[in-house]
């Protein structure tokens, strides 16, 4: 959500008013308090507030049979809602739709969409999830003159272990999201 205009001009003009009023020590602090309610105002305005800590669901429709219902933003990949992230997962669709590996979608939707644990946090997918959709549509895609996406290399994603947690194509579908 972004300051309208008319209050960004009402914003500056109040502040110059106030300036012209207050000596150095108090305009020091004064400012430095208008800067924490303009950052805390712009923080809790964002969509997908890292610091809400709250899940959502999941409504991108590639993503909504998935073996998890809640997701968090920003994810890796730097976008801040489903609808930004959508937009560029899109791009996969005919990869999908070829089914060129079982994977693909689970992995996809990990990365675009992250998990949501319980506890808040974003869980990104397993390394090996990564490498069995690779696998399995590397050689389709080259075959048209496409690389696997940089930003998608299967070494930017952790192994699984018990101490990291994953996505994984072999774990089991997580309960519904909780209010």
């Amino acid at each position: 959500m972004f300051v309208s205009e008319e209050k960004t001009c009402f914003l500056f003009i109040a502040s110059l008013s106030l300036k012209n009023h207050l000596n150095t020590f108090a305009m020091k602090t004064y400012e430095i308090i208008l800067m924490l309610i303009t950052s805390l105002f712009l923080l809790s305005s964002c969509q997908g507030n890292p610091l809400s800590g709250k899940c959502e669901p999941i409504t991108l429709s590639m993503c909504e049979d998935i073996q998890y219902e809640a997701t968090k933003f920003p994810n890796r990949l730097g976008h801040n809602s489903q609808n930004d992230a959508g937009q560029e997962l899109n791009h996969f669709y005919p990869l999908v739709k070829v089914n060129c590996s079982p994977n693909l979608k689970l992995f996809l939707c990990a990365v675009y969409v992250p998990k949501c644990s319980a506890e808040g946090n974003i869980i990104p997918p397993c390394r090996h999830l990564c490498q069995q959709a690779q696998d399995g549509c590397l050689s389709l895609m080259m075959s048209f003159d496409f690389a696997w996406p940089e930003k998608l290399r299967c070494e930017k994603f952790p192994v699984q272990s018990e101490d990291v947690p994953c996505v994984s194509p072999d774990a089991p579908a997580s309960p519904a999201l909780k209010e």
